[in-house]
């Protein structure tokens, strides 16, 4: 019963990713199904560590300074993008300064979906709040996935 339990919650956690991703109209997912989308999340590699960046950059344009998204190069050590994926996770208050593990993917999988989906909700509703295009209808269709995994 335990099992099923965890595995009905992993399927919501991974629509409801894929539904964020998409609602932020990130490329790199589209035609993806939902468990490889939660799968790239929350699996440690370089797939994480671009979602990341670009969710961190799209919350804030300080933020993508910091990183320098648009100016990584094929050379940039891993380990310096992930100091500074911490340093812009710890700013947003998702983690610790020491949670090293976490921004790598290999953190406890209860405390990685708690990581994403609290990134993502921050990115997804700061985009609908200060999107002037954004429509009723993307809009209304986010509260109602919101309200449908609530449970």
């Amino acid at each position: 019963k335990t099992d099923m339990a965890v595995s009905t919650k992993k399927l919501d956690f991974a629509a409801s990713v894929k539904h964020r991703l998409g609602f932020l109209e990130y490329p790199d997912t589209e035609g993806m199904d939902e468990a490889s989308v939660a799968e790239l999340l929350l699996s440690p590699g370089e797939g994480r560590l671009k979602v990341l960046e670009w969710l961190l950059s799209r919350y804030d344009e300080r933020l993508e300074e910091l990183l320098n998204i648009s100016q990584l190069s094929f050379g940039t050590r891993t380990e310096s993008r992930i100091q500074k994926l911490l340093t812009a996770a710890c700013a947003m208050c998702l983690c610790q300064s020491d949670d090293v593990d976490l921004i790598k993917g290999e953190g406890s999988l209860s405390r990685q979906v708690n990581f994403i989906d609290r990134l993502l909700d921050l990115v997804c509703l700061k985009e609908r709040n200060h999107s002037p295009v954004l429509s009723i209808k993307q809009a209304s269709a986010y509260i109602d996935s919101l309200v449908s995994h609530d449970g």
